[in-house]
């Protein structure tokens, strides 16, 4: 039997209570014969020389002496009995200090002569160092102030912080039976398929988006997109934070006009300049349709650019009026882009170029009433300095024909006359 022929095994657990370098990942051979083929240098240098020992003097060890706690001689020797490996597991290691640090181990036979099984390989791999990081990253993402998710191509949810699960609203149980696809609102990720290429050649992509949460209301998110094959082929690691504040804090602070409506004719959201600048209150905004408040003039414009919207087209550089709570307008002109059935626009207050405009408009009228006012006064003036003419003419001919002399020199205006008809 095998159980007969072990003569030498080389035992983690035997070595941990002598020295603390196990703490570090290695690998050694226990030869079931009367020499060592291999060992470990690290086990060499450690236990070997400092013990000031050569291989055989360890052959007395058995297995019950080295693995007597947790009966690993019997794992031993299925592994060489079976000439199988031994899965990798993960299991406790006796310190020096006698904590039990995790480790994982493996164990395979290694085949010499007719394929019988005389020795065995084992890994034994310190994992204490590896958990400990991996709480530490851990600790550092659920405690972020950022939301963090980890999602194949598919779109599914692999891991997820706390953060973006409070953000979210969902627990991270549900959120790891969802997909992407369950909680956007802009189609970013739909089409990640199409752009994961993309993403794997750039290595990230950075974009604004909206997701939907759990109670169903719409939050606004600034996304961070990262791959690195080196960490997971398949897989994307998201960083996102909401910036709903600092949106919020732009919405309000801004001399435009902002405004989130429906292609159902409603407001659903106005920033403070609309009303202190029409006068009406939030309440009448939102809750009476948009064309009550505008010129009636300009209603079926307008009624042509939300058809527009509605057809998913944007719509710029259009003006119509709004009517003030003192029964006034004021000129807007419009940016509005479409998505699906709400409208997101801005609009400026034009009303001081619009008066403008108009002055001008009406001096340019007046200065053509004046002139044709003072085209007439001229043509007049001509008419009557003609006549005059005329009649000095027929006077200085009367004047001839009686003997006299003729009272008027129209000798100038002749020589002009003349002049005027060779031009």
């Amino acid at each position: 039997m095998v159980h007969d022929k072990l003569r030498f095994i080389i035992s983690l657990r035997y070595f941990s209570l002598l020295s603390e370098w196990v703490t570090y990942v290695f690998d050694f051979i226990a030869i079931l014969g009367s020499s060592l083929l291999f060992l470990d240098p690290r086990i060499r240098k450690n236990f070997l020389f400092n013990q000031g020992l050569d291989p055989s003097a360890l052959t007395w060890f058995s297995a019950s002496r080295l693995e007597k706690d947790d009966l690993k001689q019997k794992s031993t020797f299925e592994v060489i009995d079976n000439t199988k490996p031994k899965p990798q597991n993960e299991e406790p290691q006796l310190q020096t200090d006698r904590k039990k640090p995790w480790s994982r181990k493996s164990k395979a036979p290694r085949n010499e002569v007719n394929d019988k099984s005389n020795s065995m390989v084992s890994n034994n791999e310190d994992l204490m160092a590896a958990k400990l990081k991996l709480q530490k990253y851990s600790i550092i993402l659920n405690n972020s102030r950022d939301g963090f998710w980890i999602n194949d191509f598919n779109g599914k949810f692999i891991e997820v912080n706390n953060t973006f699960c409070k953000m979210i609203g969902y627990t991270r149980e549900e959120l790891l039976h969802m997909s992407v696809a369950d909680i956007e609102v802009i189609g970013n990720f739909k089409s990640e398929r199409r752009g994961i290429e993309e993403k794997i050649e750039n290595g990230s992509d950075i974009f604004e988006t909206k997701l939907k949460r759990k109670d169903g209301r719409i939050i606004d998110i600034s996304i961070s997109v990262n791959y690195n094959k080196e960490v997971a082929e398949d897989q994307l690691f998201v960083f996102l934070s909401d910036i709903a504040e600092e949106k919020n804090k732009f919405f309000n602070l801004s001399l435009e006009f902002l405004c989130i409506a429906g292609t159902d004719g409603y407001f659903k959201k106005i920033n403070p300049i609309w009303t202190k600048v029409f006068g009406w209150t939030e309440e009448e905004f939102l809750t009476k349709p948009f064309f009550y408040f505008i010129h009636p003039e300009d209603i079926q414009k307008t009624i042509d650019a939300v058809s527009q919207l509605s057809l998913q087209n944007t719509v710029i550089n259009f003006i119509n009026r709004y009517k003030c709570k003192d029964g006034s307008y004021r000129w807007l002109s419009w940016a509005s882009t479409p998505s699906n059935e709400t409208i997101y626009a801005a609009a400026h207050d034009i009303t001081d170029i619009k008066d403008a405009e108009e002055k001008i408009f009406k001096t340019m009228q007046d200065l053509e009433h004046s002139n044709k006012e003072l085209e007439a006064f001229n043509k007049m003036a001509v008419d009557r300095e003609k006549r005059m003419i005329e009649l000095k003419r027929k006077i200085n001919s009367l004047s001839k024909e009686l003997g006299y002399k003729e009272p008027y020199d129209l000798s100038l205006i002749d020589i002009q006359i003349n002049k005027d008809s060779i031009e």
